[in-house]
């Protein structure tokens, strides 16, 4: 799953439920930094 960069808001929930970033890279149709989140069940 990916989430803007900029959207902490969002990354802090994700990370708070079990995701952690694996990747960042810029979005081809928006231009914007982004973040690969992975969910680990562990």
């Amino acid at each position: 799953m990916s989430v803007f960069a900029k959207n902490m808001r969002a990354v802090e929930f994700y990370k708070r439920n079990g995701f952690y970033t694996s990747n960042s890279f810029i979005d081809e149709q928006t231009g914007e930094n982004c973040y690969e989140m992975i969910w680990s069940n562990m």
